[in-house]
């Protein structure tokens, strides 16, 4: 390289000396048409003639998507495993690793959407699918337009798929009492499914994400921020729920390893392999049984529909067992201290009416749970 300067450390190539003035040329070219210049750095400034020689003045969306990703897996963020099956739908529906951003048009999410269709996933899987990638454009328009790209924004004419919501329908006292006395034995991967169901049953519907990282019990009681919502609630959706008789034979059951208090860690690697368990031995259950398939999520739609419907429970006090934010009393309720001797009220009235307990001692419930697990 020396013996192509100078003694001044001039270049003495001509050609050398075209080339750079052609790559300067390019450069001007790029830099001239950033707007609002004077207001960057130089780091700045590199980074768009950078991106701007690479890939030819635009992002690739399926590359910022994987960075993306990456940076949710760092901040354990409860939402990676949405963003990640979008991901995956994405590229086997686009079939390459490439994606320029501005072929992210409206004729092409509504292929998108076809094609999701097609691949059995239901409306509100659609919705949560392209509302990620809405979100991932949108980062994308915050990370790039102030340095001088431009986007043509699809979602001004596509719009996501509305959720159709099914009407709920809840399982029957005698459906719920079939499922907690049926003989599993022997039969591993339903008993265990069985069970992990009655669990959340039997504590206000808790989600299968929230029952795999619960910690151990505090003074006898569950108490977690529900995974789902924890980020969007100024209270983090902390819940304390009372673990009544009927619960604890399962708690001693499926005793984790501290600080966790359920040893599902153990038998799965992540909350995806935990939920598909789940599923397919409730299928194992209800086939066992002779009654219609039904899901893990059935567990809190029929404990809130029981509430409300055959024990007259207000539909606040239900939200609230929900662990719900009732909007209409967000304001309020940020003053009224939460008081969850109501929860405790409310699932104690509810296994009365599934047991038909009444004054029935807890330690006969007790006992007569344990013959059943």
């Amino acid at each position: 390289m020396k013996s192509g300067l100078t003694r001044t450390l001039d270049i003495k190539s001509s050609d050398i000396i075209d080339e750079c003035n052609i790559l300067i040329k390019s450069y001007r070219e790029i830099t001239d048409k950033i707007e609002n210049i004077d207001s960057l750095n130089i780091h700045d400034i590199i980074e768009i003639i950078k991106a701007k020689t690479e890939i030819g003045n635009s992002v690739d969306f399926i590359i910022f998507f994987q960075k993306f990703i990456r940076k949710l897996e760092l901040e354990k963020s409860p939402s990676i495993q949405i963003y990640k099956a979008t991901y995956n739908h994405l590229i086997k529906f686009n079939k390459s690793d490439i994606l320029d951003v501005n072929k992210v048009t409206p004729k092409y999410l509504t292929e998108f959407e076809q094609y999701l269709s097609k691949e059995n996933i239901g409306s509100r899987g659609q919705n949560l699918y392209l509302s990620r990638i809405r979100s991932v454009f949108n980062i994308i328009i915050d990370e790039y337009e102030h340095l001088g790209y431009t986007f043509s924004y699809p979602f001004r004419k596509y719009k996501l798929p509305k959720v159709k919501t099914p009407q709920t329908i809840a399982l029957t006292k005698e459906q719920l009492n079939s499922i907690i006395s049926v003989d599993l034995k022997g039969k591993v991967r339903a008993e265990r499914s069985r069970d992990i169901f009655l669990i959340s049953l039997f504590s206000l519907g808790t989600n299968a994400t929230d029952l795999y990282d619960l910690e151990a019990s505090n003074k006898g009681r569950l108490e977690y921020n529900r995974n789902k919502t924890k980020s969007k609630r100024y209270d983090n959706a902390f819940i304390s729920i009372n673990i009544e008789p009927e619960l604890k034979p399962l708690l001693e059951k499926y005793k984790g390893i501290d600080p966790f208090l359920f040893s599902f860690r153990d038998m799965f690697a992540n909350k995806p392999r935990f939920n598909r368990a789940i599923r397919e031995g409730l299928r194992q259950v209800a086939e066992i049984i002779g009654m219609p398939y039904f899901d893990f999520y059935d567990a809190r739609r029929t404990m809130a529909s029981i509430m409300r419907n055959k024990l007259r429970i207000s539909k606040d006090d239900v939200s609230m067992c929900l662990n719900h934010v009732d909007m209409a009393h967000k304001t309020t309720d940020f003053y009224i201290e939460t008081d969850f001797s109501i929860l405790d009220e409310c699932n104690r009235k509810f296994l009365d009416y599934l047991f038909d307990k009444g004054d029935y001692s807890h330690k006969k419930v007790i006992d007569d749970m344990k013959k059943l697990f």
